[in-house]
């Protein structure tokens, strides 16, 4: 541009040239190039000014006017240059070259413009820098080392942050210690050369707070503190304080921030932990079920929650500043309480401080009810303060006094409770001095049948049956009498200073008064009872031995018959002991697994094919050796232990009847395993059921159930309850010894029953009694009705069997095909010929 600009003046001076050497100036020409000779040097000035570079201060203080002033001065001559030739008439190519001139000498002073903003930058960037080097060497100077180790051992960023009074982000980092690596994730270059990383890193929620108080700590000066939570590359957050000074920089301003990072996330997790400690603990005292009273040192209460209104009828706004003596401690009270605190703030002991007390509190409405309180002290930097919690006890004190009357009663009936009766029963027995001898009787009375009654009426009318039965007993008696309940349905009556003969009317009134149906819930009831009554002699007999005696007289009356009195007798204590030793030895069997079973096959009547075995179970006393279940199914039943020992019955049979099925060559059968009442009124009883056959992984339907008719019309709607939830694991149901329990044919049509089987005693009448065949045909032909198997039970002659085939009947079991056999002779049972299983039947 400067070459074309000089080129262009020259061409204007030589077009020029010839004039002046003609003589042919004109008048102003002379001007002209005085004027021409100016612009030239205010070009070239303002296009090599520029390029002069001096540290001299004076040369700083001019350079600005001068490279101000020469632009202005070359535009000025170059427009007065123009004007004077045209006022001139110059020639055209001189006025062409005059305007290029100018132009050139207009880009001219554009180019300086622009070389003067650049070169402001310049001057700016480099004083900067020499602000910065100064400052740096500030900081590495004389104790440098010293410092930067200092810096790189606190447990903190140290950092040094630049001042951008117009950015809109975080100043810019141009010093990071090494620590930045450990808590913000990034290595100290990658914060210093990155001016948008540091933004990015804290959070998003907390950016415009931490920005807002950054500016303002550059813009007054102030120290900067101020927390918030940073973002590390590896997704984890950290909590920040930051706290930093104003560095000056060469002009004094507030260039840049000195400055220290801690990482205070323990500190906000500990904050947060105890903040959150604080708000449960006042929804616990909000809500908690004793009253939270908090004290200061003079008895002012401080605190007071819901639980606390609604104790003692005051609002938390009506006590705060009140008195605890004054708002809920007696008037008779107040002194000694008062005198309490003044003794501990005095001694620092006092006797309710820590000790739950049991005191008496005044209500707002006046009444006084009884409390339980615990005072403890709490230390606080503003001096000691008390909590409380108070609760009330009314309804305890209540209780209390009711079970200090109900521990020698029954709590049902009322009557005497068994440590009460015995102690009746002790006092009656002792001798006085001086006194003659007295005799007492004892009689122990048990209902007959009460659990089946009670789980047929439900045991709230059960209840109300025991209730109804001690008021039975009260009439009974004399106003010196004592009846007791002992437990459940047993009941026990004391007779003191009779002789036997008034004890046997007694027990004759009460069962008098047994005839009588109960009655509950608009039922009648009838409920009998057997007693036993044993008499006693002081010095002879305690208590303890007077109830056993009268227990054993009890147990020999259920056995002749129930709804009877016995009158014991010593032999019966023998009878006692051998029955309490029988139910110890099953309780061993159950428990050791001293049975073991035995198989009886079910046949068809025709071709002599094994369907099933029905499970028999045997106990192999140690002593008394093999027993058959007539010998303690029933003691089974009476105690209890038939529930776990039919668990074990229906293990083992699935177990052995899966062992079968899974033999080669060997037909599918099933098996058939009897169920007690007892069982089947257990709530076990269908999940026992169903973990047998997980177990064993048999078939249900190979399984068949089996209950007595008469088990099932004790309860009818109970029973089939049961068997229905029985039948749902895919089951068969069986009635046993069917046709001597009267059940009706609706009942059956009813019931979830799959087979009927005949009763022996059917069976064996046969061959002598037309009635019992055709009450057998009968049988048969209802089964068919209601699409039911038919199983006869029994058979052992020939007639038996060939009648029971004409009738119809398919299967049936017996002594004819065979015993009762182990489960491996069952199993070769299973593998013979047909024909040759069952000789003797002819078959």
């Amino acid at each position: 541009m400067l070459l074309a600009g000089a080129f262009l003046l020259g061409l204007a001076y030589a077009a020029r040239l010839p004039d002046a050497l003609d003589g042919r100036l004109m008048p102003g020409q002379p001007a002209n190039y005085a004027f021409s000779l100016g612009v030239v040097l205010a070009g070239y000035g303002t296009a090599t000014w520029t390029s002069r570079r001096s540290a001299d201060p004076r040369y700083e203080r001019i350079a600005p006017k001068v490279l101000a002033a020469l632009p202005v001065g070359a535009i000025v001559l170059s427009v007065m240059l123009l004007i004077s030739d045209v006022h001139q008439n110059a020639s055209g190519v001189s006025l062409l070259l005059d305007g290029l001139t100018g132009a050139t000498l207009l880009l001219a002073v554009g180019r300086q413009t622009l070389l003067l903003w650049q070169r402001d930058r310049s001057v700016a960037r480099e004083r900067k820098a020499r602000d910065e080097t100064a400052l740096t060497i500030a900081l590495l100077s004389g104790a440098e080392e010293r410092y930067r180790a200092l810096v790189e051992r606190v447990p903190a960023v140290v950092y040094l942050a630049e001042h951008d009074p117009a950015a809109t982000s975080f100043s810019r980092l141009i010093y990071v210690s090494p620590q930045a690596v450990g808590l913000l994730g990034y290595e100290p270059a990658e914060l210093e050369d990155d001016p948008e990383l540091w933004t990015k890193l804290v959070m998003e929620e907390d950016r415009p707070a931490a920005f807002a108080r950054e500016m303002r700590h550059f813009a007054t000066g102030e120290r900067l503190e101020h927390e918030y939570r940073i973002q590390r590359p590896d997704g984890s957050t950290v909590w920040l304080r930051d706290e930093a000074t104003i560095v000056p920089d060469s002009t004094g301003a507030a260039g840049y921030s000195h400055g220290v990072l801690l990482d205070i996330t323990e500190r906000k997790r500990a904050d947060l932990a105890l903040r959150q400690s604080e708000d449960q603990m006042r929804r616990i005292i909000d809500t908690a079920s004793y009253a939270y009273v908090g004290m200061d040192a003079k008895g002012g209460i401080t605190e007071w929650n819901d639980q606390a209104a609604l104790t003692f009828g005051w609002r938390r706004e009506e006590v705060l500043g009140r008195t605890l003596s004054e708002t809920i401690i007696p008037h008779q009270d107040r002194t000694v309480h008062e005198a309490g605190l003044r003794h501990y703030l005095g001694t620092g002991a006092g006797p309710m401080i820590e000790k739950r007390t049991e005191v008496t509190a005044l209500h707002r409405d006046g009444h006084r009810f009884p409390v339980e309180l615990t005072v403890w002290p709490v230390a606080h930097e503003s001096g000691l303060e008390f909590s409380a919690l108070i609760g009330d006890i009314t309804e305890r004190k209540r209780l209390e006094t009711e079970l200090r009357d109900r521990a020698f009663h029954d709590s049902l009936t009322g009557l005497a409770n068994r440590a009460l009766f015995a102690d009746r029963v002790d006092h009656a027995l002792s001798q006085r001095p001086g006194s003659a001898p007295r005799t007492a009787a004892v009689i122990f009375l048990d209902l007959d049948d009460f659990k089946t009654v009670n789980d047929s009426i439900g045991h709230a009318a059960g209840d109300e049956l025991l209730i109804g039965v001690a008021e039975r007993l009260r009439s009974c008696l004399r106003s010196g009498d004592t009846a007791g309940r002992l437990g459940g349905d047993e009941f026990s009556v004391l007779l003191e200073d009779i002789d036997g003969e008034i004890a046997v009317e007694a027990a004759d009134r009460i069962l008098t008064a047994f005839e009588r149906p109960f009655l509950i819930h608009d039922r009648r009831i009838v409920a009998r009872a057997s007693l036993g009554i044993a008499l006693g002699e002081p010095g002879l007999c305690d208590a303890t031995s007077l109830l056993r005696d009268a227990d054993a007289a009890m147990y020999l009356a259920k056995q002749r018959g129930k709804g009877r009195y016995e009158l014991f007798q010593p032999s019966m204590r023998v009878a006692a002991l051998s029955r309490l030793e029988a139910i110890s030895d099953l309780q061993r069997a159950v428990d050791q697994a001293e049975f073991f079973l035995e198989y009886q096959p079910i046949v068809e009547l025709t071709g002599a094919e094994v369907r099933g075995f029905e499970a028999l179970v045997r106990w192999q006393h140690p002593s008394r050796g093999r027993l058959p279940p007539d010998a303690f199914i029933s003691l089974a039943e009476q105690t209890g232990l038939i529930v776990p020992l039919g668990r074990w019955v229906l293990e083992q049979a699935c177990r052995q009847a899966q062992e079968w099925n899974a033999t080669p060559d060997v037909d599918q059968v099933g098996i058939t395993v009897n169920l007690s009442a007892r069982q089947l009124l257990d709530t076990g009883l269908v999940a026992d059921v169903r973990n047998a056959l997980a177990e064993s992984a048999l078939s249900p339907s190979a399984l068949t159930i089996e209950i007595t008719e008469s088990v099932l019309m004790q309860d009818l709607s109970q029973a089939a309850a049961v068997l229905r939830a029985l039948r749902e694991t895919g089951l068969k149901v069986a009635v046993d010894d069917f046709g001597t329990g009267y059940s009706s044919l609706s009942h059956l049509a009813r019931l979830p029953i799959d087979v009927l089987k005949i009763d022996r005693s059917f069976i064996l009448a046969l061959d002598s009694s037309r009635e019992e065949a055709a009450l057998v045909r009968s049988i048969i032909k209802i089964g068919q009705t209601l699409r039911m198997e038919t199983v006869a039970e029994g058979i052992e002659t020939h007639q038996q069997l060939d009648r029971l085939r004409k009738f119809g009947c398919r299967l049936g079991q017996g002594y004819i095909f065979s015993r009762p056999v182990s489960g491996p002779a069952a199993l070769e049972l299973l593998r013979a010929p047909a024909y040759s299983r069952f000789e003797t039947a002819g078959t």
